[in-house]
């Protein structure tokens, strides 16, 4: 459950309680990727497989959940392709897609934890 506080008038979500996953993907229409990588603010810089743009070490669609602790930072996850063959990645909550982007060599999604998981105003 996430508790409310008001300044002024204004009310502003605070963390706390809410599930705090996130799901982090990268997809081809081709199976594969040279690289995939991603950055939490609670665990850092992480890899999955490590090619080359010339060989394939990554089968996709490749997807991971993240329990995310940090309440300031972002949350990121990026792919490379094979020999420019297409290539895309997306950050969601449940199922709410909250950054998607497709390349043709490489993509990257990116999302600050203050838009994935609501702090803000809360009346809209």
């Amino acid at each position: 459950m996430t508790a409310v506080a008001t300044v002024a008038g204004v009310g502003f979500a605070v963390f706390g309680g809410e599930d705090r996953a996130l799901t982090l993907e990268v997809t081809s229409p081709y199976g594969y990727a040279a690289h995939v990588s991603w950055v939490t603010p609670d665990d850092g810089y992480a890899e999955h497989g490590w090619g080359d743009m010339m060989h394939a070490s990554v089968e996709l669609p490749w997807r991971t959940t993240i329990e995310v602790k940090s309440t300031e930072g972002a949350v990121s996850v990026g792919g490379m392709a094979v020999r420019g063959e297409a290539i895309g990645c997306r950050i969601l909550r449940g199922d709410v897609v909250l950054a998607e982007k497709s390349s043709g060599i490489a993509a990257g999604c990116i999302v600050t934890l203050r838009r994935a998981f609501g702090a803000g105003r809360t009346d809209g």
